[in-house]
């Protein structure tokens, strides 16, 4: 305690780097004998977590990791104070963030080592805190590394994959055979129906090559292409030349779509037509780039149009027009079932999106951004549902659909998942499903980060919620007492350089207000996190541990309470995080300094 109380006293960066290493050194070298008083110990966390925002700042430019042997310590010095008989909330609010930075330093061949902090972050999906439940959600979709050879979802951002190639068969667990007929004869099969599309699409070039009609060529092309995804192969169009008129010089696939629109457009009553083969044809040429500009213009022409919404939605930079346009893409009549699925996972993803950037990034007791961050989480769930009652088992995005669906579960499920999390099974089970499926299809690996920390959960849940239930309950009880009385001054982003702020400089903390702009945030972090849900109840402008131990002080410009203070000389009354504060707010305190 006493190093910890030097950090108020040592004004300079070295010297509270060197005391921080101090205190790191300790941890690392406790012996096992060290009795651990409650107080003392909380207050130690208590000081920590208050070092962290100055730690992780963006404009410390320091590390935001720990060593794999200083995080076991403080894992295990954590663990054991949450263990002790009498419960102290104040520990474990403050001991959160302190274990999410231990578990994401650790490397991923020392993640066993992490397992009883996993198990308590498993077992805090269930409290009743729900800005600490979204936090779970996010810690479970970042911890993982992407197997080598991942193959992700074909959505309309991405590449577009291979065609399928069928394999002879695969080997369910329990000694259940899953061949090829399984995939090829179901109705309704992805791989069938980019098998028609990709028949029909051959005989549509034939077609052309024999009989010259653009416009004939064109119109069932556009229908094609509304009705499923089209593999494109410039090398089938030489051969169907080839074998028609070797003398003839075979044509490309832009080539083709570009013709045609432009036959099309000629007659003003295939307008609707010439756009989807224009729309098409822009997209291939240049995918992220002008394809979401002419989409727009499209729908001035039509708002109707529903290739023209599905272009704009899966290339449009702007992820709230994005969302807006693929949920009235929603309410039109006659979608193709493959349409209707593009909008459904374009809205289910974006809507999720959205929830996080609101709820990851407010500040706790924001009622009003709780609302409508929860609310577009239930939306995004209802797309999820919507989406696999519709798809068949191989789908290319149905993998990636049942992801948001569990982690969304997740976290709005809470208490009432079942002490079992059956609902999380179940979709587990459905996801496995699905992935072998898309192998027997000819993709190699389905495998990415966001699986497998939904494995940890599964696999950590069950220990955990029974270590950690009684612990959880009282920690819930106070949680709710303590917050419903909290009354918390603003804060201010620490990372600006001047005050006061431009409503519209990209400075505008966004924890206060999330616009159309949310997309535009900053990834999520521990740093972010802290000024978000997991701000602590440290309301008070100074809090004094005991005599000559540590003094926090809430910083004068953003309002953290933090033990790495800097106080202004020249009236020695206003404390900062760091010199960024300081900077940010000497065009306000110039005036009252000194006074």
């Amino acid at each position: 305690m006493q190093l910890l109380a030097l950090l108020c006293q040592d004004s300079s960066d070295s010297g509270k780097t060197a005391i921080l290493n101090a205190i790191s050194d300790v941890l690392v070298r406790r012996r096992p004998g060290w009795s651990y008083e409650l107080r003392t110990s909380a207050q130690i966390i208590i000081t920590l977590y208050h070092c962290l925002p100055t730690m992780l700042s963006p404009a410390s430019g320091a590390s935001s990791g720990l060593s794999a042997g200083l995080s076991l310590s403080v894992v295990e010095f954590i663990l054991k104070l949450l263990r002790q008989r009498f419960f102290c909330y104040e520990a474990m609010m403050h001991a959160i963030p302190i274990l999410i930075l231990c578990v994401r330093s650790c490397p991923p061949e020392r993640m066993d080592s992490m397992e009883p902090a996993l198990e308590v972050f498993a077992a805090l999906s269930h409290s009743r805190n729900f800005g600490l439940r979204c936090v779970v959600g996010w810690f479970f979709s970042v911890l993982g590394r992407a197997p080598p050879g991942v193959i992700y979802p074909g959505s309309p951002r991405a590449e577009e994959p291979p065609s399928p190639r069928l394999a002879e068969s695969d080997v369910r667990p329990g000694g259940e055979h899953l061949t090829a007929s399984d995939v090829r004869v179901r109705p309704g099969s992805e791989v069938a129906l980019i098998e028609q599309c990709a028949r029909d699409a051959h005989m549509l070039v034939r077609y052309l090559a024999e009989m010259g009609d653009f416009q004939g060529f064109g119109i069932a092309l556009a229908d094609v292409l509304v009705r499923g995804p089209l593999a494109y192969n410039d090398e089938d169009i030489a051969h169907i030349y080839a074998g028609w008129d070797s003398r003839l010089s075979p044509p490309t696939w832009p080539e083709l779509l570009r013709t045609a629109a432009a036959t099309l457009r000629a007659d003003p009553s295939l307008l609707d037509k010439a756009d989807v083969l224009d729309l098409e044809y822009i997209t291939r040429a240049d995918p992220w780039g002008a394809a979401a500009s002419r989409a727009e213009q499209v729908l001035a022409r039509n708002p109707a149009h529903a290739y023209a919404h599905a272009v704009f939605c899966g290339h449009a930079s702007d992820y709230e027009a994005a969302l807006q346009i693929a949920r009235r893409a929603l309410e039109l009549d006659d979608l193709t079932p493959y349409l209707k699925r593009q909008f459904l996972y374009q809205a289910a993803e974006l809507s999720c999106k959205k929830a996080f950037a609101i709820l990851l990034n407010m500040n706790p007791f924001d009622s009003d951004k709780t609302r409508i961050g929860r609310h577009e989480m239930n939306l995004g769930l209802q797309y999820t549902y919507d989406y696999i009652k519709a798809a068949p088992g191989d789908c290319r995005d149905l993998p990636n659909v049942l992801d948001l669906c569990i982690n969304m579960s997740i976290i709005l499920g809470g208490p009432e998942l079942g002490d079992d999390i059956g609902d999380i099974r179940t979709l587990t089970n459905a996801l496995e499903t699905s992935i072998r499926l898309l192998q027997a299809s000819g993709y190699p690996n389905w495998d990415n980060r966001i699986r497998t920390d939904h494995r940890l959960y599964t696999r950590h849940f069950p220990q955990g919620f029974k270590k950690w239930k009684r612990v959880l309950t009282e920690f819930d009880r106070q949680d709710h007492a303590i917050r419903a009385t909290m009354n918390f001054p603003p804060t201010r982003d620490c990372t600006c350089r001047s005050a006061p702020q431009d409503p519209g400089s990209s400075c505008t903390h966004r924890a206060t207000e999330v616009g159309a702009d949310w997309w535009k945030q900053s990834p999520t972090t521990i740093y972010s996190l802290l000024r978000g849900p997991l701000r602590c109840c440290c309301n008070r402008p100074r809090v004094q541990f005991g005599p000559d131990l540590v003094l926090l002080y809430r910083c004068t410009w953003c309002a953290d309470a933090t033990a790495l203070v800097r106080k202004c000389t020249g009236c020695e009354n206003a404390w900062y995080c760091n010199p960024t504060c300081q900077r940010a707010d000497w065009p306000e305190h110039k005036g009252k300094c000194g006074q």
